[in-house]
């Protein structure tokens, strides 16, 4: 199972899984987390956290905010828009 399965499968269960720091912290419904649960979450964390940090890493740089324009002239209309005042 890859990691993205597997937090995939904890998410499913409603494991709610996030980075404080360097530590990595869980929140599970009660009754859901069973100590084989456990020990495959403990002995794939340093997996975990690599996922988690490159996730935040992706988040933080990859969106940039969209310019905006000039609002004081007639701005062009999308080809849906045009086909509309076509018809």
């Amino acid at each position: 199972m890859t990691i993205i399965e597997f937090v995939s499968y904890l998410n499913s269960l409603g494991i709610k899984i996030w980075l404080e720091g360097d530590q990595l912290n869980y929140r599970a419904p009660k009754g859901v987390m069973n100590s084989d649960l456990k020990n495959k979450l403990l002995g794939r964390k340093s997996e975990i956290l690599a996922f988690l940090e490159e996730a935040k890493s992706a988040t933080d740089s990859s969106f940039e905010p969209i310019p905006s324009i000039q609002r004081s002239g007639e701005l062009p209309l999308s080809f849906a828009q045009q086909r509309m005042w076509f018809v």
